[in-house]
């Protein structure tokens, strides 16, 4: 079963200006959402031994977001 970004980190009171680090962040589900409510004052850092994950979640991330490398 698919878990629910929107819906756990919701539990996580995540709000505008905070800074996360998505720890195994893979495909970046969770990254994208915290993103979102951290909105352009916050930060999300992504971690994961894959590069090309890394890789891809960045590319997805510039769609929304002002990227930082």
């Amino acid at each position: 079963m698919f878990l629910n970004p929107k819906h756990n980190l919701s539990q996580a009171h995540l709000s505008q200006g905070m800074i996360v680090a998505d720890f195994g962040a893979g495909p970046g589900y969770y990254a994208i959402e915290a993103g979102r409510l951290v909105e352009k004052d916050g930060k999300v850092f992504c971690i994961d031994l894959s590069h090309e994950l890394l890789r891809k979640l960045s590319n997805e991330a510039e769609k929304f977001f002002w990227i930082h490398h």
